[in-house]
């Protein structure tokens, strides 16, 4: 039996022949060579396990971390030469990036004294003594139905509440004037007059001298979401007539035009309808009517407007 030791600190290095009884007993760790085979052991405190080798001399199936991939291994897992993903520096000294996954990187867990906005989708809301600012934007989108979105108008700068049905309510009047919750007459005429040969295209209903008072209305738009126009009509004539109510600034506003008719309106009434965008602040208001037939003689017996 041939067989030479070395020390390697507290471990040994065994060099023998394949035939040759290998010793034991020793330090965990150490080595052993068979010279004419070229199998290598290691003790490993209760027996030699045979280490197996690539051609290049690295053990054959064992994981490795590499940076890069080597043809003499088999199964190394390759990291790269610096840290990838969510980390940077080097692989010395690695560093954790600021954002993950799209998210700031966060010490802590949140409570309410972390957080800078009001609301917690999904949840029940509580402000206690606190309070919320709203900017200024166009009116939204119509919700479904159902709900109610709340925003501040960009337009007059009053907070209100837009329906489903694309109105939108101001919640800053209604407590003043009541017009956002209440029917008020804001226009009355009462004069009955006859349009001899009214023509074909509109004219003003009330604009003698003598029909002061039942002209032009000013009214105050302001908090009211929705208009009501009742009015009477003496259909006097042979062609298909028609009335409108304008903003006398600009008559391309049309507050309200029904269809044409041809029959007595006693009365004709709008119903509710909800206020053209123009319609905003103080505005006056003008009746205008027309037909066909140039020569038809109707006769207008008055209106009243109403805002809610």
């Amino acid at each position: 039996m041939t067989v030479e030791t070395t020390y390697m600190g507290a471990h040994r290095m065994i060099t023998c022949l394949a035939a040759d009884t290998k010793p034991t007993g020793l330090p965990t760790g150490s080595r052993l060579h068979q010279t004419d085979d070229y199998k290598d052991f290691y003790w490993n405190g209760t027996a030699w396990i045979e280490q197996t080798h690539s051609a290049g001399g690295a053990p054959v199936g064992v994981d490795y971390l590499v940076g890069t991939a080597h043809v003499d291994l088999t199964a190394e897992i390759v990291v790269g030469t610096a840290p990838g993903g969510e980390l940077g520096g080097t692989w010395a000294a690695p560093t954790v990036d600021s954002i993950h996954s799209g998210s700031a990187h966060h010490t802590q867990s949140h409570g309410a004294a972390d957080h800078t906005g009001d609301v917690i989708p999904a949840a029940n809301q509580d402000f206690g003594a606190f309070f919320s600012d709203i900017l200024q934007i166009a009116a939204p989108a119509n919700p479904a139905a159902g709900t109610r979105r709340v925003f501040v108008d960009s337009a007059d700068g009053k907070i209100k509440v837009r329906t489903s049905a694309g109105t939108s309510v101001s919640l800053e009047e209604g407590a003043a004037s009541g017009n956002a919750t209440v029917m008020h007459l804001v226009a009355h005429a009462a004069l009955s007059k006859t349009m001899t040969n009214i023509g074909t295209s509109y004219v003003d209903i009330y604009a003698a001298l003598t029909d002061l008072g039942n002209d032009k209305h000013l009214i105050d738009f302001g908090g009211a979401t929705s208009f009501r126009i009742v009015y009477f009509w003496d259909y006097v004539g042979a062609g298909s007539q028609q009335v409108r109510w304008v903003d006398k600034a600009d008559n391309l506003n049309v507050l309200w035009e029904p269809a044409t008719f041809t029959a007595d309106q006693d009365p004709g009434d709008s119903g509710w309808v909800a206020l053209p965008a123009w319609a905003t602040g103080d505005k006056t208001i003008e009746q205008q009517g027309k037909s066909t037939t140039a020569a038809d003689d109707p006769q207008a017996k008055g209106f009243r407007i109403f805002l809610k």
